[in-house]
């Protein structure tokens, strides 16, 4: 049986400005239908998400050897007997606990830690991070004060960060990282003029059976890896209790390996643990 698309009746065709049907790139027998209404609240509304997709707003902190080292004796210098004696008295249970530590050193970075406000829109590039907008802030004020030697030396400073961030971008572009390709195609001259290649590719239907074809594992079996699942879970050595004991010097250990990843929900940035 052949494919047909159902109609569509309206007795004000004057407010419709086009329609068009798009096949699916997932595995599925429905198809898409985008109605482009003229003047229609859609417009506005998509308008209005454009235009707050071009902003994001983050939070730089200053990281000078001062700054830390001053977070650092703040932070020893705290009395944590409180927290460690509920701890040990079980008046406090666990997530108690790590809410009031994280509560702590939330005060402490905000109390001793300046924090800039930077603004990153869309048209920037790629290798601008906020910290590079931070400095090209500082940059334009020193220069219309007339301080150019400062203005100088933040501007040897930021080329020296745009290369060290050009050059991750190429170190971590592999094909295991899809995102961060295509993001590096789009800043080339030649993004956008060979779209046309795509129709080489077929039509949806076969681009899903291609790749169907490629994660499809026929020795997989779903039955097997529950019942081993629901037996390695049930087993009682591996759901017995036990009680782990850390030194200090481990931790310190730990901690101080750690690689930059973006802030979690705790709110405290990761060179906190590292540096403190």
């Amino acid at each position: 049986m052949s494919n047909y698309f159902d109609l569509l009746l309206t007795n004000r065709p004057d407010l419709f400005q086009s329609i068009s049907v798009f096949d699916s790139i997932i595995k599925t027998d429905h198809k898409s239908i985008l109605v482009k209404s003229v003047g229609s609240h859609s417009d506005n509304v998509n308008n209005n998400q454009t235009v707050k997709q071009q902003h994001f707003k983050t939070v730089v902190f200053d990281q000078s050897p001062v700054t830390v080292n001053r977070l650092c004796d703040a932070l020893k210098s705290y009395s944590w007997a409180g927290l460690l004696k509920a701890i040990e008295n079980k008046t406090i249970d666990v997530d108690g606990a790590f809410a009031e530590f994280n509560y702590i050193i939330n005060y402490f970075v905000k109390a001793f830690v300046p924090q800039h406000t930077v603004c990153i829109k869309s048209k920037d590039p790629a290798f601008v991070t906020p910290l590079i907008k931070h400095y090209l802030r500082k940059r334009n004020i020193a220069l219309r004060r007339g301080l150019v030697e400062k203005g100088a030396a933040l501007s040897k400073k930021i080329n020296k960060l745009i290369n060290e961030q050009r050059n991750t971008m190429l170190t971590k572009a592999s094909t295991s990282n899809i995102k961060q390709l295509w993001s590096l195609l789009k800043c080339t001259d030649n993004w956008g003029k060979r779209l046309n290649l795509l129709s080489e590719c077929g039509n949806a239907e076969d681009i899903n059976k291609h790749f169907a074809s490629v994660a499809t594992d026929p020795n997989y079996n779903k039955d097997n890896i529950i019942t081993e699942l629901t037996r390695y879970i049930s087993s009682s050595v591996n759901t017995a209790e036990s009680e782990a004991s850390y030194s200090p010097d481990f931790i310190a250990t730990v901690l101080s390996r750690l690689r930059k990843t973006s802030t979690g929900s705790d709110g405290i940035p990761y060179w906190v643990f590292k540096a403190c």
